[in-house]
């Protein structure tokens, strides 16, 4: 709203108007007549009759132009002297309607009324001015009034009654006038602080707002749509700039200005998509409105830089497509993996190996083992990216894992660098994700790996409830400090980093510090000296189970049973593995054989569908991803076998899938599937899962 002070200085300017024009009118109108009356006489009389009048014609219109000019020249004189000169005609016209006893008294009394309203009372600015006003012109005509009265002197009450009648209807007549010109003052104030608001917020909206009329020309534009036209004009500007039309209308070829004019023709309201244009990689969405602007058919249009969000959406579909190609290219990885694993873990089993053979064996299990670590950084990143990484806590025994961990790096290590582990009051069972922290350990421990050429890697676990603190420390070629915040990017490798050692894709430290923040801690933390070493530690969050579980298995036991006793339990059992890889088929067989167990296979879902009705098999393990019919689908087929009757016996099914995220094995439970294994998995867990579904 616009405040008191804003009023009274816009309706002082309307008055100083309004006075001059008044002022203006007079003296043009007295100038006029006064040309019309000289020439009169000069056309009636001799030049040399009647010169005095003459020259006081001539005087009076000079006096008159110059009067005129001083009111131009000087702007603070027009309303004093407008004042003045109404005081003036009003002593003239009381002294006419009552000193000169002319029988015109009332006729010069009336016109005394609107001279005084043409000259005063426009520039009475409040209620005490009207009131002043009325007293002053009540008083100035009532004293003459009473004396040249004579002897019909009016009574006192009718003086009074009178007198007070006519002030009153004064003051009320001039102060509404005053409120009159007050409020529209007010309103035209009020509309000129909404046209400034409004045209304040288009020129600040960073959309390009133009109008265009009818007749093609442009009535508006803010500041972001002249800002982006520079000194071209509309035509100019539309026609320079690649247009990708949207309009129904749009002929081939057509510019965006040609569109905008044929949209014209469309009735008033009527939406309009225009489409995109194209000018300095600047990309700007482009719609309008049929509205009436100023009594007549225009076009409001309104365009917005969609630059940033096109460039968001690229990025988002190469993120979904990276994020597509990681889970596929890391499940087919995984395919291979398990097959290897597997075998290398069987052969490691047999007692016909030498101990070089052993060896060679423990190299190819943890080569094999760290390419699974890389598989899971893919698998993880594919899951951040798509917001669904998840965390499992269970009860796990921190130092069977983080032997596990060694194991795996230190077969990788040669003869110039040594690893020592400390763990330092940590409880045997802790609460926590156990592959999570296995793969932030072995990352953290790869890392070291990586870059210490010889000297030492030291991890130490220290608990202090309810946190269990990781420290991994080396003896490498330590960080940069300004490089320090590189380290837990994506993809973030240091230069250094590709001429020491080119392996790895720069994963692994930012998916280590996303898993750190989810187990409950606050990432990861480094400290480094460049020549010296570095040092990475964190803290997550570990509880202590409230029951002691004295049940929790100990891998490094060695407990074995007479290999014919379990032959002996199991050789009445027959297996079916679906699997399309048969790498996989020959790796589970020779799991399973070395377990007495009969194993046939399919290698897809329709064989397998044929072979379940020519068998009864005890068990079933079923790849997911098959070409022909996926496991899914003929899970819900046997299903629906037993539901009809056409085999007696529902075999338990046991998903097999490379993927690791939780959806994947919902998937897996509502297809109808009774368990799921995550290849590779484990012989241990194999034989385990399969005994338990075979005798439940």
């Amino acid at each position: 709203m616009c405040n008191q002070e804003e009023i009274k200085e816009v309706l002082g300017k309307y008055t100083y108007s309004s006075g001059y024009q008044r002022l203006e009118l007079i003296g043009f109108t007295a100038l006029f007549a006064g040309i019309i009356g000289i020439s009169i006489e000069f056309a009636a009389r001799q030049l040399n009759e009647n010169i005095e009048y003459k020259l006081i014609f001539i005087l009076a219109n000079l006096l008159n132009f110059i009067q005129l000019r001083a009111l131009k020249a000087f702007p603070k004189i027009v309303l004093p002297f407008s004042y003045l000169l109404g005081e003036f005609w009003n002593l003239v016209f009381i002294y006419l309607s009552y000193g000169s006893r002319s029988k015109q008294g009332v006729l010069w009394s009336q016109l005394a009324t609107y001279i005084l309203f043409y000259y005063q009372t426009y520039m009475l600015k409040s209620f005490k001015h009207c009131t002043f006003f009325s007293v002053k012109q009540t008083l100035l005509w009532l004293v003459p009034a009473l004396y040249y009265s004579d002897k019909d002197f009016p009574s006192i009450l009718e003086i009074v009654s009178a007198s007070a009648l006519l002030c009153f209807m004064l003051c009320a007549i001039t102060y509404f006038e005053y409120k009159k010109d007050k409020d529209i003052c007010e309103a035209r104030k009020l509309m000129q602080c909404m046209s400034d608001e409004m045209a304040l917020i288009l020129d600040t909206i960073p959309d390009f707002i133009l109008v265009i009329s009818e007749n093609q020309g442009k009535v508006f534009s803010n500041a972001s749509f002249n800002l982006l036209i520079k000194d071209l004009n509309v035509k100019e500007f539309f026609s320079q700039c690649f247009y990708k039309s949207n309009f129904e209308c749009s002929s081939e070829n057509s510019k965006l200005i040609d569109d905008i004019y044929e949209s014209l023709k469309l009735p008033e309201g009527a939406q309009v998509p225009f489409g995109i244009t194209e000018n300095n990689s600047i990309l700007i969405d482009w719609h309008g409105k049929i509205i009436n602007f100023r009594h007549s058919k225009a076009i409001i249009l309104s365009g917005r830089n969609v630059t940033k969000i096109a460039t968001l959406e690229k990025k988002n579909a190469e993120n979904e497509y990276r994020s597509a190609l990681m889970s596929t290219v890391s499940h087919e990885l995984r395919t291979p993996t398990n097959a290897i694993l597997t075998i290398a873990n069987l052969i490691k089993e047999s007692c016909e190996l030498s101990e070089l053979n052993k060896e060679r064996i423990e190299i190819l299990i943890g080569s094999c083992s760290y390419q699974l670590c890389l598989i899971n950084d893919l698998l993880d990143y594919a899951q951040i990216v798509a917001g669904c990484l998840k965390i499992f806590k269970v009860p796990i025994n921190i130092s069977q894992l983080v032997t596990e961990c060694t194991r795996c790096i230190e077969v990788q290590l040669g003869t110039h660098i040594k690893l020592a582990k400390k763990m330092k009051r940590v409880p045997e069972i802790l609460i926590s994700d156990p592959n999570r922290l296995k793969q932030i350990i072995l990352n953290l421990l790869s890392n070291a790996r990586k870059f210490t050429k010889k000297g030492c890697i030291s991890l130490q676990l220290s608990y202090s409830r309810p946190y269990l603190k990781i420290k991994c420390s080396d003896t490498g070629i330590g960080i940069a400090p300004e490089k320090l915040s590189k380290l837990f990017s994506q993809f973030g490798r240091l230069e250094e980093s590709c001429t020491i050692n080119p392996q790895g894709v720069g994963l692994g430290l930012a998916i280590s510090n996303m898993l750190a923040t989810k187990l409950g801690g606050n990432g990861i933390n480094v400290t480094s000296k460049q020549g010296q070493g570095s040092c990475f530690s964190l803290i997550i969050l570990a509880e202590e189970p409230e029951i002691i579980l004295n049940d929790v298995a100990d891998e490094d036991a060695q407990i074995t049973l007479p290999s014919m006793l379990v032959k002996t339990l199991c050789t009445k059992f027959q297996v079916l593995i679906v699997d399309d890889i048969y790498f996989n088929i020959m790796a589970y067989s020779h799991i399973l054989k070395s377990e007495g167990l009969i194993c046939d296979y399919a290698l897809n879902g329709e064989e397998a569908i044929e072979k379940i009705l020519e068998t009864d098999y005890s068990c079933i393990i079923m790849d997911c991803e098959m070409p022909i019919l996926d496991g899914w689908e003929t899970t819900k087929r046997i299903h629906k076998m037993k539901s009809l009757g056409t085999i007696k016996v529902l075999p338990p099914i046991i998903g097999a899938t490379a993927h690791t995220d939780e959806g994947i094995r919902e998937k897996c439970l509502d297809s109808g599937m009774h368990d799921v294994i995550i290849k590779p998995c484990p012989k241990e867990d194999l034989i385990d899962i399969i005994k338990y579904w075979i005798l439940a």
